[in-house]
């Protein structure tokens, strides 16, 4: 059944946290706005929670069934609209919770939050390493392109890189402490790009210099969930409590920031189209919402009623898929051709101001090898830049309920290196789970 309707994330232990269950609609109806059209692919299992969803190179979906510790796989060209056609479940131990998820080069990884391991799936088995440090907490994953893998450690507030050949793991230590890093994403250049939810910051390791550069956010508590970087290397991020979506200019360290238009929306998992768009999740509001990176719109698509999505992927066909963890399925997005056009603004006065920016002190280190190769880091401590903004009204446009756009607040923090200060080695226990 579909209806016409105008067009307008989260870790599960966030919502725990904050006292958020979930619910399960007992339909799901496909939706049809003006300029597209929402489908829905129920999952065979109940129960799944489905986190996180990447594509392959062959345009197949993958995506994390924390719920009941599977790795889920659709493939769209046999999937129908309303049934389970064209899945596929792999399962993983009881108890690992997956969450991150990245496919490349024939692989699927995934970060096991209880189960403190990672998992992938290649050449028809499913294996996982297991970490001998407990309460390390993997919450995301990306595949290098010499096929390592690097992974947050939300509980060991660290960053890790794991050599699958070897079974090894290099500890990158967060400078800030409890820093609970969740997203992560390699940007062109190879460096790790991640979000300390905890901390309020944005941070980048470089490999090739062993240095971190962190950048606390204007927002306070503002909780970055999800990053991308895009072709120009400007990151973009979403802001889970500060309700908004953000961009950093690593060259220059300026932040800027672009309120949601619904209020208590928490965005969380972010894509990239080849149009210059940003598409998320908007798990509170159960909404699919896109922010075009030029003109600053965002436009929202709404879902049924509990359909709480979290993770989004844009396929090669331009279709936008996303997990819904409330009703157990994925979503589909397709634009229709109106949709390339700029929505029309019709501004109306609305107060906003700039905030104060404050004063960040960044710590500097230096790794210098010593002749046996272990790294002596060296710390000096550097301090930032102070800027004081003053109050000034800004006039922000209002839209129509289609599309909204805003003026951004913006504050340069100090982009000071800020290395870490140290790394470990450590071994994972592989074990091989499943067959298929």
């Amino acid at each position: 059944m579909r209806k016409r309707v105008p067009a307008v994330g989260l870790l599960f232990i966030v919502l725990l946290a904050l006292g958020v269950t979930a619910t399960t609609a007992t339909s799901t109806p496909d939706v049809i706005a003006p300029d597209a059209v929402i489908d829905q692919f129920p999952l065979p299992s109940q129960s799944a929670w489905p986190q996180d969803i990447v594509g392959d190179a062959s345009g197949n979906l993958w995506f994390a069934q924390a719920g009941n510790d599977h790795i889920g796989r659709l493939v769209p060209a046999q999937a129908t609209p309303d049934t389970s056609n064209g899945f596929s479940e792999f399962p993983l131990a009881q108890g690992a919770w997956p969450h991150g998820i990245d496919a490349r080069n024939g692989t699927v990884w995934t970060a096991e939050f209880w189960f403190d391991g990672l998992a992938i799936v290649s050449g028809g088995i499913v294996t996982e390493y297991l970490s001998l440090d407990q309460d390390v907490h993997p919450s995301d994953v990306a595949i290098a392109g010499d096929g390592s893998v690097w992974f947050t450690e939300s509980g060991g507030n660290a960053l890790g890189h794991f050599w699958p050949l070897t079974a090894t793991v290099d500890q990158i230590l967060l400078p800030t402490p409890d820093s609970s890093p969740l997203a992560l994403t390699l940007d062109q250049s190879g460096n790790v790009w991640f979000t300390a939810a905890s901390a309020n910051q944005i941070g980048v390791y470089r490999p090739a210099q062993i240095t971190m550069t962190v950048f606390s956010l204007p927002t306070a508590d503002s909780y970055p969930t999800s990053l991308v970087v895009d072709s120009q290397g400007i990151v973009w991020f979403t802001e889970g409590m500060g309700n908004k979506i953000g961009r950093l200019d690593p060259t220059t360290g300026v932040i800027s920031e672009y309120p949601l238009p619904t209020g208590g929306a928490f965005p969380e998992g972010m894509a990239l189209d080849g149009h210059g768009r940003l598409w998320f999740a908007e798990n509170f509001a159960d909404k699919i919402a896109s922010f075009d990176m030029t003109t600053h719109v965002f436009t929202e698509y709404p879902l049924a009623g509990g359909a709480m999505p979290e993770g989004v992927t844009v396929l090669n066909d331009g279709a936008i898929w996303f997990t819904q963890g409330g009703t157990d399925s994925l979503g589909r997005l397709t634009l229709q051709p109106t949709s390339t056009s700029t929505p029309t603004a019709t501004p109306s006065p609305t107060w906003m101001t700039t905030p104060t920016a404050t004063t960040t002190r960044t710590a500097t280190v230096t790794i210098t090898p010593t002749a046996s190769g272990s790294p002596i880091p060296t710390v000096t401590n550097t301090p930032a830049l102070t800027a004081t903004a003053t109050e000034t009204p800004l006039l922000s446009p209002t839209v129509t309920p289609t599309a909204t756009s805003t003026l951004p607040t913006t504050r340069t923090p100090t982009p000071s290196p800020t290395p870490t200060a140290e790394r470990n080695r450590r071994l994972y226990l592989p074990i091989i789970v499943s067959q298929y």
